[in-house]
């Protein structure tokens, strides 16, 4: 369903206005896709950059299964791969170049210094985290509109489960609390942020 509704808009957008993955797809590099669900956002992303790797976690085996499954249909098993675990527990090697959570940080948010501290260690110095969320507004007057009507329902249904719809600026701020800049970028009229943030040392 997120592939159904949001990979155009990556493809098309916001894949060629995140400067840090032309930069990470320049040379071989490593991506790690914390809570990747079906493998669609590293599929669109080592078919642009034919140099990268990837590697999914997600919490579902039945997500890990689909998402090899695909992988393997589209060609590209042998620079995916796909792991079963959560952004809590998992035993990581090396740190990456680039970790990408996409629209799966809200579920964690409760917990947020130690995603982030592990978001941090898990990045290389010079490389970085993409986190996309939708963009909850400042003012909730804006919820009003047609457009964002649906935004206001979903975050009804994420309250169901425990989660919130957050706002770029507490996500920058969690990256300032782990030492990380971080910029963000809107897109489809303000209801889709990504904020990038670098790790320097």
């Amino acid at each position: 369903m997120i592939e159904a509704s949001h990979a155009a808009l990556f493809e098309q957008e916001v894949l060629p206005r995140v400067e840090a993955f032309a930069i990470v797809g320049a040379r071989a590099a490593v991506v790690l896709d914390l809570g990747c669900g079906t493998g669609w956002y590293l599929r669109k992303l080592v078919s642009r950059f034919p140099d990268l790797q990837g590697i999914g976690l997600d919490g579902f085996a039945d997500n890990i299964r689909h998402a090899t499954d695909l992988a393997q249909a589209a060609g590209l098993s042998s620079r995916l791969r796909f792991e079963l675990g959560d952004i809590y527990g998992y035993e990581q090697g090396e740190p990456v170049d680039l970790v990408a959570m996409s629209r799966a940080l809200h579920h964690v948010w409760d917990e947020r210094s130690k995603v982030f501290t592990r978001l941090r260690d898990a990045i290389k110095p010079g490389g970085y985290a993409v986190i996309w969320e939708p963009c909850w507004p400042a003012d909730r007057a804006e919820l009003r509109q047609p457009k964002r009507r649906a935004m206001a329902f979903q975050n009804l249904s994420e309250h169901v489960q425990g989660n919130h719809f957050l706002q770029p600026q507490e996500i920058e701020q969690a990256f300032l609390e782990v030492g990380m800049q971080s910029q963000t970028l809107l897109f489809a009229d303000g209801a889709e942020a990504v904020i990038v943030a670098k790790r320097d040392t």
